[in-house]
């Protein structure tokens, strides 16, 4: 985000449920992340649900709040989900901030008092529920390998189509 700001360009962020990973409920089956990625992520939501935190609205409002991101795209699946995004966009209503102010106090405005606290444990690079996928980097997975391995699960469709649907 730091280099298309400075550079004058703007920002796509996608899936910041991290595709079911960041909601009270289990990932689904298919789910590229590692299991040490789900093991955290649990345990992430165990914490945020101790608090009185929905996983999922934290993890949205934490997305939009960086303010270098231009656009974060949401994919929802049920009315439910379309409930929590509309009340979740409704925190940043008359907030009045600039690229320049983004950062932490620019997140502790839009989070509650114990969301923020919660943030903050989840966001603990050395004792929070993800401090060992961040050291040892079973944080993040290849969509493009996973991609052309479902493409090519099904009957009738070569490498080459996936890419160009």
């Amino acid at each position: 985000a730091d280099f298309t700001f400075s550079n004058d360009m703007n920002l796509m962020a996608a899936a910041p449920l991290s595709m079911g990973l960041l909601t009270h409920n289990e990932p689904p089956t298919w789910h590229p992340a590692s299991d040490a990625l789900k093991e955290a992520c649990k345990k992430a939501a165990k914490i945020c649900e101790e608090g009185g935190v929905n996983i999922s609205s934290l993890a949205i409002r934490v997305a939009l709040s960086n303010l270098k991101i231009s656009c974060t795209i949401l994919g929802m699946k049920n009315i439910e989900q379309v409930k929590i995004a509309a009340e979740t966009a409704k925190k940043f209503d008359n907030l009045r901030a600039t690229k320049q102010e983004d950062g932490p106090e620019f997140l502790k405005s839009i989070l509650q008092t114990n969301e923020y606290e919660i943030w903050m444990k989840l966001s603990n690079k050395v004792n929070g529920p993800f401090s060992s996928v961040w050291r040892d980097g079973t944080f993040r997975w290849d969509g493009v390998k996973d991609a052309k391995a479902f493409w090519k699960q099904l009957p009738d469709v070569t490498t080459e189509d996936w890419q160009i649907r």
